[in-house]
């Protein structure tokens, strides 16, 4: 193969994964939705898989709202919880 073949096959396998959906690698979880109504959508799926206790999936659905949907407000919440980390599920207050 000349190298311009080769470049343009490298090439094309980049921009095909690039436009593939991101799913985790576990297939126990919900795939992460691609529509346009999508930012909620993904943003209440890693509160779920924090809920359950998964902070790599949460951090990995926030990171894929950021990056999808740069300019929604829930990638601004995203970019927030995830400079905050995950918050402990809230408890009993203190007398």
């Amino acid at each position: 193969m000349r190298l311009g073949t080769v470049t343009a096959v490298i090439l094309a396998g980049l921009l095909a994964a690039g436009n593939a959906p991101m799913q985790c690698a576990s297939d126990d979880r919900e795939p992460l939705p691609t529509v346009p109504e999508a930012p909620e959508e993904c943003y209440l799926l890693a509160q779920r898989l924090l809920a359950q206790g998964d902070v790599g999936g949460w951090r990995s659905a926030l990171e894929y709202v950021i990056e999808r949907f740069p300019d929604s407000r829930y990638a601004a919440r995203a970019r927030d919880d995830l400079a905050h980390g995950p918050l402990p599920p809230p408890g009993p207050v203190a007398p």
